[in-house]
């Protein structure tokens, strides 16, 4: 079976990027462990139960202790490690600390691309509401507190998204 010691920082992987089998699934940082797990959760009566599960990243360091985990606009995870061990000196009068490192998981094929974040401010409300149905996750979401944050001068947009039949699920 499957057991969390410690749970340090957790995320929901919104995209297909890295193993379409993680889309929507948990990635959990798990501090003293020093891994990053794939978690399923399966519905369990009115709960739920962790049931497939996979190691992602181990560190061997023993200095290591991932605090959190987040995935980034690409799709790649970003790993937090605080390099919390220490050690004495020989000496014995001063511990030395290690520095905390973040970790990029990601295929080696394919590198890092900054993507190109639209310029919200200048952007109408109907312009906006065309990212409501966009590929990625993090412009899907930021369309929609766009548009939420607004207020009145978005409603005629967001009226017209409701009696539309082709309307992103989003909205």
């Amino acid at each position: 079976g499957f057991e969390v010691n410690e749970v340090s920082g957790l995320c929901q992987y919104q995209s297909a990027h890295l193993k379409p089998q993680w889309l929507n699934q948990w990635i959990v940082a798990q501090g003293k462990e020093k891994k990053l797990t794939m978690i399923e959760l399966v519905p369990s009566g009115a709960t739920f139960r962790a049931g497939r599960t996979e190691e992602i990243l181990r560190s061997s360091r023993s200095e290591s202790f991932f605090s959190d985990v987040v995935e980034d606009f690409n799709g790649d995870l970003l790993v937090l490690d605080l390099g919390l061990g220490s050690s004495e000196e020989k000496s014995g009068s001063a511990p030395l600390v290690f520095p905390g490192s973040i970790y990029r998981v990601s295929y080696p094929d394919r590198p890092y691309k900054a993507p190109a974040f639209p310029e919200w401010e200048r952007l109408t409300s109907e312009a906006v509401s065309t990212f409501l149905d966009a590929e990625e996750f993090w412009l899907r979401d930021r369309a929609g507190l766009e548009l939420a944050s607004r207020g009145d001068p978005a409603i005629p947009e967001l009226k017209r998204i409701h009696r539309s039949e082709d309307a992103a699920p989003i909205a």
